[in-house]
């Protein structure tokens, strides 16, 4: 605690809240000033609460300030916040509540409790008055510090033993009352506000608020006591159904705050307010699961009639508004609704919703089609927020994550259509989603790496590397085979899971901002740990199932946030956020405990998947309690639905089985790399299962990483290897031998990602073959997962005409247009010498023993002759004259966060590009040259850049004798542009007597050839180059130990160190990287042409310099 009112920050909240419907009420930590606030009906705030009164304690006419407040806390209780200080050394406690009234009617009114007590003989005073409007993301909150009341805009009156507060703005009144002497002050500034003053130790005020005066009124004359006593009953029944038991006390914590927090952030009939801390809007509707295990079928349906009643003109489903009028932000709500939609239709046998919203989501289809598929590919691009927590990372082509969603919805819409007994449209709308599924899988499946790449362009180019859910979402929408599945998780669980077991959304930027508080794409956000963990859990990865759901639950419950969900794991924010909350109880009661109820075929499914540690849990929900010990199942309902128990196992030598005493037969399916259990349980309200499991003793053993063409022993004991699976082309060959297998790995397995430097050498390492092994007549799949390493990373070093080389074989040196020979040490000719190039200079070793070729570079300190090219009357095909002066906006247009900005087509709320007319700023005006190596004089056109995008590639003649060309250049690229090549710079020689003209390209690459240009500052922190940074930062190579790369998971990567190799500046607002294209010998060169091979991103070119004779 600080003895001054600290700076308003987003950081560090020091306001806890709670609420019921319309009410919101809030306490200070470190002294409890309170607040109690509402929505606001009149006008669509997304970021602002209607502040109606803030209340301070004082004793003896002596209000609190923090400066006379000591250890103060504040505590979110079941229903309310409580919170203490010693305020002038006299211990002071405070509670308040949100009061709880009918929810039935959607009316603008509510109120709150309060109680107050102390220790001390003072007299006991409470001093209230009304405020403006709240924007809670400001910690410490300017309305709630201090003791001033803001009610300039307000006033204070007596009206019949209430004191009525009223506001200038909005037309709520607001009465309080209770056992106390009130007085009305005038403030100094303007307004009112009042005092209540007691001689006992304690007090007692209700608030009410209203449009109508005379129900304020009538709320606040309920008594505190007992409304305090109606309020905790309220929660002490729900929690009474709902509890978890499991050795990890945070999960079963997690699990009743989970439902503390929907409850006070459900608004009938509206749904799920997001944040009512912070952001008191309805986005991203994940309650189902939870609100119908919950008891509260009556919530989902009330709320999807909501919906039905605001839907947009065009079809699209709307984000739900205060004022009752739909309205549309990020990518929109289609894929959530779909959900939403068929999981209630399931969970509840509703067959009038099913007809009632019909033609509500056959026009919200036909809407997600046509504006994310114009080109009918079937494959959805995405706006923002194809998930959740993803501001800064939108779709913005054929994407692997919409795509799993749109053949999904199309399913979707083939059940509906075949529930309501419209065959043909079924088996229509089931061929699209087949069609949808297999246009997919041709348009971004990487056979040779196992699962989708992220999206493909509107130009052709895809991007590699993707997103979470772009492997979760087909896992759980079986949409790939299942060795498919499994190859695709082994990238979730190694390249974009830390330490802990979180789950990152991507791996895009160039920080996942681990400590802070984005929401934007690239973090662990609380939202992808239960999507993650039901994926596990559905491929029967009991172990890694549980851990995202650990790790979140442990940030709910740590000292910080005590209960409240936080938007980001680590985010020293309490935001309350809903979406995770009922995202967290769906990955406990659908993943962990696997519990699917489906009243359309009258069948309750419990698929548990329990990390091995465990030896009991317990799940309570409504009509369904589960309890599991020692491989005993105890499973009472409320209902006779049909029940099956589904497990998928480790390969075993026998199981059996007994229900309510009597002996079951198992049926057993082959799962991929598990035997998955099916027994039926029968109809009965309770059952007992008993599950006896014999392993099966046997082992796989093998190195785990391994390089082109190397020979692998695979050692298995105690089954038999029958077959191989190499679906992902790992290998050249392989042989079954009497213990197991021997394999050589395939060539060039890493060729394609070469150009990506360490990121693409890492990122795209593993590599996964299956062994079919058998044990008595029953087959099951092992997966052999490979960490490939390049066959040769050269290191080489010149001293003096000596080129020393880290590889110890015999060897021919190719350097320009000679050859020498050596090992390990190469004595250069002098005219190797005299070629050689300032900084990068290409070479080639071909190797005798293995027959390679190996292409590296090595760097010169060396004085050559540098001359820079001018380039004013440039042009391109289009008649793009760099003579012109260039401003930024040719190639970066305005994004403000208010909505619709434009900063490329897919943005359309945030970006993680602000203050873009930053970019460049007076960079010419104070710059002619750029300095990055000694010799190599970079002069910027003095007409600006000259840009380069999808249409406008450049094209200018060339008249020079040149051995090396040095580029700068500014890359307006971003999180959206990873993995692909950005454009090539082609140079052509004179054709002079040859053949064919000599032809040269260089691919710009992200990562691996360029940083982004921009710079931290403006790329929200997210820049790929900061000054300082290591770029000779090289991973720790896989070892006998760790057969994998240790440098290879998030937070830490994709280290700053990864994404280029080459030379970087920070100059005026942007970052320059320098490309250096060596042509290996002197060449009369015609032309350079430098072509985008992306629709996305454009090239800055702001100098050219050429070494000639």
């Amino acid at each position: 605690m600080t003895n001054k009112e600290s700076n308003p920050s987003y950081t560090n909240f020091d306001e806890r809240a709670c609420a019921f419907q319309q009410s919101i009420v809030f306490m200070r930590q470190d002294y409890p000033n309170m607040a109690v606030m509402a929505y606001d009906n009149e006008e669509n705030q997304l970021a602002y609460q209607v502040f109606l009164a803030k209340f301070v304690i004082g004793l003896d006419g002596n209000f609190m300030e923090l400066e006379k407040c000591q250890r103060g806390t504040a505590d979110n209780v079941i229903g309310g916040l409580k919170g203490h200080c010693l305020f002038n050394d006299e211990e002071v406690c405070a509670e308040i509540y949100p009061l709880i009234l009918d929810r039935e009617q959607f009316v603008w009114e509510g109120g709150a409790v309060i109680r107050i007590s102390t220790s001390s003989r003072k007299r006991l005073s409470v001093k209230f008055g009304n405020g403006d409007t709240a924007f809670m993301h400001l910690s410490p909150n300017p309305g709630m510090a201090g003791s001033n009341i803001d009610c300039e805009h307000g006033a204070c009156e007596m009206e019949e033993g209430y004191v009525m507060v009223s506001r200038k703005h909005r037309v709520l009144r607001t009465a309080v009352k209770g056992n106390l002497d009130f007085k009305i002050y005038d403030n100094a500034s303007g307004g009112s506000y009042a005092v209540g003053s007691t001689d006992y130790r304690s007090l007692g005020l209700v608030v009410g608020f209203s449009t109508d005066a005379t129900r304020a009124k009538e709320i606040a004359s309920l008594d505190p006591e007992t409304e305090i006593e109606k309020i905790q009953s309220y929660y002490a029944e729900k929690m009474k159904k709902w509890y978890l038991e499991t050795p990890v006390p945070e999960l079963n914590e997690a699990f009743q705050h989970a439902l503390l927090n929907i409850e006070y952030a459900y608004v009938d009939p509206l749904g799920w307010v997001e944040s009512f801390h912070h952001w008191p809007s309805f986005w991203h509707v994940e309650q189902v699961v939870h609100e119908i295990s919950g008891g509260n079928a009556g919530r989902i349906k009330r709320y999807l009639e909501e919906v039905e009643r605001q839907i947009c003109p065009d079809g699209a489903i709307p984000d739900i508004c205060w004022s009752r009028d739909g309205r549309r932000d990020w990518g929109g709500n289609n894929q959530f609704f779909f959900r939403n939609a068929f999981q209630y239709i399931q969970m509840t046998g509703d067959i009038k919703m099913a007809e009632q919203l019909e033609p509500l989501l056959e026009r919200a289809l036909q809407q997600t089609f046509s504006e994310c598929d114009p080109s009918g590919s079937s494959v959805l691009a995405w706006n923002t927020q194809v998930g959740n927590q993803e501001d800064f990372e939108a779709t913005p082509g054929k994407g692997a994550a919409p795509g799993a969603i749109g053949a999904l919805m199309l399913m979707i819409m083939a059940a509906l259509k075949g529930l309501l007994g419209k065959t043909e449209e079924a088996q229509k709308y089931r061929a699209a989603s087949g069609m949808a599924l297999d246009s997919l899988r041709k348009i971004l499946w990487k056979r040779d790496i196992g699962r989708f790449a992220w999206y493909q362009d509107n130009a052709g180019q895809t991007r590699y590397e993707t997103t979470y859910h772009g492997i979760c979402y087909p896992i759980l929408y079986d949409q790939l085979p299942i060795l498919d599945q499994l190859t695709s998780i082994d990238h979730l669980k190694h390249r974009l899971s830390g330490e802990e077991g979180e789950v990152y959304q991507s791996n895009h930027f160039a920080d996942h901002d681990y400590w802070g508080c984005p929401t934007w794409g690239m973090q662990c956000g609380s939202d992808m740990q239960p999507v993650a963990a039901r994926a596990f859990a559905k491929l029967g990865m009991n172990n890694d199932a549980v851990r995202p759901l650990e790790f979140i639950a442990k940030r709910v419950c740590s000292p910080y946030q005590r209960g409240s969900f936080p938007e980001t794991a680590n985010e020293r924010r309490f935001a309350y956020f809903s979406p995770s909350a009922g995202a967290f109880s769906d990955g406990v009661i659908s993943g962990i405990f696997g519990v699917d109820i489906n009243k359309l075929t009258n069948c309750m499914t419990i698929s548990p998947c329990f990390p091995d540690s465990w030896q009991h849990a317990k799940l309570q929900i409504t009509g369904c309690c589960i309890t599991y010990d020692r491989g005993t199942y105890w499973i009472q309902t409320d209902h006779c639905m049909r029940k099956v128990f589904r497990q998928k196992l480790e390969p075993f030598q026998a199981v059996t089985a007994t229900v309510n005493g009597k002996m079951a037969t198992p049926a057993v399916t082959i799962q991929g790399n598990k035997y998955e259990v099916e027994i039926d349980l029968g109809t009965a309200e309770q059952v007992e299962l008993k599950l006896a499991v014999e392993a099966l003793d046997y082992s796989v053993s093998y190195k785990a990483y391994g390089t082109d063409n190397e020979v692998i022993v695979i050692a298995v004991n105690g089954v038999k290897v029958v077959g191989v699976d190499d679906r992902c082309g790992v290998l050249k060959n392989s042989r079954i031998t009497d213990d197991g297998l021997l394999v050589t790995l395939a060539d060039r397995l890493l060729e394609p990602y070469e150009k990506f430097g360490w990121q693409g050498l890492i990122n795209f390492a593993r590599r996964t073959f299956f062994l079919l092994l058998q044990h008595e007549g029953r087959q099951f799949y092992y997966p052999c997962t490979i960490t490939v390493i390049p066959p040769y990373l050269v290191e080489a070093r010149l001293q003096g005409n000596e080129l020393h080389i880290n590889i110890d074989e015999e060897a021919v040196l190719k350097l320009g247009a000679e050859e020498v020979s050596g090992r390990k040490r190469f004595v250069l000719t002098e005219r190797q010498m005299a070629n050689l190039s300032t900084h990068q200079n290409k070479a080639s070793l071909y190797l005798f023993s293995s027959k390679t070729r190996v292409d590296f570079v090595f760097e010169a300190e060396v004085q050559t002759k540098v001359v820079p090219i001018e380039l004013s009357g440039v042009s391109s095909p289009e008649g793009m004259f760099a003579g012109e002066t260039r401003s930024t906006e040719e190639l970066v247009m305005r994004s403000d966060f208010a909505g619709g900005g434009k900063f490329k087509p897919h943005i359309a709320f945030g970006h993680m590009i602000v203050h873009p007319d930053e970019i460049m700023k007076d960079l010419f005006k104070q710059n002619t040259e750029v300095s990055l190596l000694q010799g190599v004089p970079l002069k910027l056109n003095p007409g600006g850049f000259i840009p380069v995008n999808w249409h406008k590639p450049l094209l200018f003649p060339l008249d020079i004798r040149a051995k090396k060309l040095y580029f700068l250049v500014s890359a307006f690229c971003d999180n959206h542009d990873v993995f692909t090549t950005l454009a090539d710079i082609y140079v052509t020689a004179k054709q002079g007597s040859s053949y064919v003209q000599a032809g040269y390209r260089r691919e710009i690459t992200l990562p691996g050839q360029v940083d982004m240009g921009f710079p931290n500052y403006i790329a929200s922190g997210f820049g790929t180059y900061v000054e300082g940074v290591d770029k000779s930062f090289t991973p720790r190579m896989p070892d006998d130990s760790y057969g994998d790369y240790r440098d290879a998971r998030p937070y830490a990567y994709p280290q700053r160190g990864l994404w280029t190799k080459n030379l970087s500046k920070e100059i005026g607002n942007t970052v320059v990287t320098l490309l250096e294209m060596d042509l290996e010998q002197y060449v009369d060169l015609s032309e350079i042409q430098i072509l985008p091979r992306t629709n996305e991103c454009a090239i800055a070119l702001l100098a050219i310099s050429a070494q000639v004779e």
